[in-house]
């Protein structure tokens, strides 16, 4: 099979990480961590349904102040991108929403999750429906009150999933989160694997993939279907860790690899997980450039156009027409038009074919520019946290800085901003090169893709958040 003989070249020179391998191999872990985000996440809602606002423009100066909002989109969702980045879907592992749906669905139904759940396209959907409706029509990631919304709708889908189905259907066929960091954690330079593959070979009971074992409090065989002896790539597995407790030889562990290695290993995304990247591509341009409010109108000149073309002037559907503009069809400039290049000289090769072919070029780039958007947020939000500690619901302190009566420290922003400009450019000039050299690899390999169309593409996108910087910063 493809998949051993990949396993087996990647069984010799790997180091060991006996720290992490050792956490994971406790049967407190991930466990407690889960009951205390579990915990921080009911705070979490109760912090946020207290604080509504119909008002748009003070509702953006509330999501900084309501200490839960500023907590949820200004700290966790970026710790959130740099963890997987660095460790791969860790945050999978620790996620409330895992804790919920596993825990039920060991008294639930069971039942078998359809074929078209299992496809993937529920996940990318939801995400799209996420993105437009819920970020870009009703502002979920302003008004703490959408958000605490938000993260109740996550919870009772995740509840509704845990006692339907079996194994861990809400994390495999529904979250939306996951394949993000997926594809993120192509970058990460920890792996989980096994030692010796023989090992897994010899085993009789195999308990890591036993049916027997999937409810299982401590030590569950894998409920993402996957076999740790075959693992060759980081996009699937949660790093729940529940394969160390159940294998009856210690031979999981925590290995170091080389940063980026799956962008290297031919991986090839299937249909659901390409359109999927190809709306986050279309996300993280608009992270960037909206801050930055010379990019910003650039970005929303042509919805605005098509909005006043229309007649459309209601906010929520001018937010759900700058949202399909942003994220499907800007796109298209480094997605599609590349495609069609390539059937000049390749002209067997379709334009979804293409599309598949190379869509895992544009992760060093997406997750280099998220990584910049997480330092950035973060570090403007330290004003806020003082204000938002002493004033959790925010409304007040959001009053006083609308009307001019408090004012922020911001030296501390300042100064740190040519710090971040660095970093920024560093970021792009890794993730550029990275992406030139796996996508030349592949393009030599003979498989339909041209190094032209293929190269115009990630280095159009990666130019989009280059020019963008240098303009803004210098």
């Amino acid at each position: 099979m493809k998949v051993i003989g990949k396993c087996q070249a990647m069984v010799s020179s790997r180091r060991e990480l006996g720290l992490l391998t050792f956490l994971f191999g406790r049967n407190w872990f991930p466990l407690v961590i889960q009951l205390l985000f579990t915990a921080v996440f009911i705070l979490l809602i109760f912090g946020g349904l207290g604080a509504n606002t119909t008002d748009m423009k003070f509702a953006g100066i509330l999501r900084n102040t309501n200490l839960a909002n500023l907590v949820v989109w200004s700290y966790w969702w970026p710790l959130v991108i740099v963890s997987a980045v660095i460790f791969g879907r860790i945050w999978c592992a620790v996620c409330p929403m895992e804790l919920v749906t596993s825990g039920l669905s060991k008294f639930g139904l069971k039942r078998k999750v359809p074929g078209w759940m299992r496809s993937g396209w529920l996940i990318t959907v939801f995400y799209a429906l996420i993105l437009v409706i819920g970020i870009h029509t009703f502002a979920i990631h302003r008004v703490p009150f959408r958000m605490a919304l938000y993260l109740i709708l996550l919870f009772g889908l995740a509840v509704v999933f845990g006692l339907l189905f079996k194994k861990r259907a809400f994390c495999n066929h529904l979250c939306p989160i996951g394949p993000l960091l997926g594809f993120y954690g192509f970058c990460s330079p920890f792996e989980i694997r096994v030692r010796d593959r023989q090992v897994c070979h010899d085993c009789r009971g195999k308990e890591c993939i036993s049916s027997g074992n999937y409810y299982n409090f401590v030590g569950r065989s894998c409920t993402s279907e996957l076999y740790p002896a075959t693992l060759w790539h980081n996009r699937d597995c949660i790093t729940c860790s529940q394969c160390f407790k159940s294998c009856p030889f210690d031979n999981v562990g925590v290995f170091a690899r080389m940063p980026f290695k799956d962008i290297f290993s031919g991986l090839r995304l299937t249909s659901s997980q390409t359109f999927l990247l190809y709306i986050i591509s279309g996300f993280v341009v608009y992270e960037i450039l909206s801050e930055w409010q010379t990019t910003k109108d650039i970005l929303a000149f042509i919805p605005n156009q098509v909005a006043d073309k229309l007649g459309v002037a209601d906010p929520h559907l001018t937010g759900l027409l700058t949202a399909v503009v942003i994220f499907l069809g800007y796109p298209l400039l480094w997605w599609i038009v590349p495609a069609f290049i390539n059937r000049f000289s390749n002209p067997d090769t379709g334009v979804w074919e293409y599309m598949k072919s190379t869509a895992v070029f544009f992760v060093p780039v997406a997750a280099g520019a998220h990584l910049f958007k997480s330092m950035l947020k973060t570090t403007s939000r330290i004003p806020f946290i003082e204000h938002s500690i002493d004033d959790p619901n925010g409304i007040e302190t959001a009053k006083a800085i609308a009307a001019g009566t408090l004012f922020l420290d911001n030296s501390f922003v300042s100064a740190v901003q040519p710090y971040l400009t660095f970093c920024a450019i560093t970021l792009f000039l890794i993730s550029i090169a990275v992406s030139l050299a796996a996508l030349t690899r592949k393009c030599h390999a003979g498989e339909g893709i041209s190094v032209f169309p293929a190269a115009t593409g990630v280095l159009t996108y990666c130019l989009i958040f280059v020019i963008t910087i240098v303009w803004w910063r210098f």
